[in-house]
């Protein structure tokens, strides 16, 4: 299955906004999104990289940022949790 993108959920409004002004000092591709229905976590906003954007994984294990779980939505419009905290 080919990964449409990845997508970062949270506990709270808090931790999203703390998220998105790490990642835009870094550089990392995305923005702030609506949590989807079929995901049922935290706060309902998730952090929406493209697939093709480098350095999730890296911005992940090298900042203190806090994140409830990391999903893979693939092709096929599902999702896929493949990290949690």
């Amino acid at each position: 299955m080919e990964v449409a993108a990845w997508l970062v959920t949270f506990a709270s409004t808090h931790e999203a906004f703390a998220f998105e002004d790490a990642a835009r000092a870094e550089g990392l591709a995305g923005r702030i999104v609506p949590l989807p229905a079929a995901i049922s976590a935290g706060c309902g906003l998730s952090w929406k990289t493209p697939p093709e954007a480098p350095g999730l994984a890296a911005f992940l294990a090298g900042h203190s940022v806090r994140y409830q779980e990391v999903f893979r939505y693939g092709s096929d419009r599902s999702y896929h949790r493949v990290d949690r905290r």
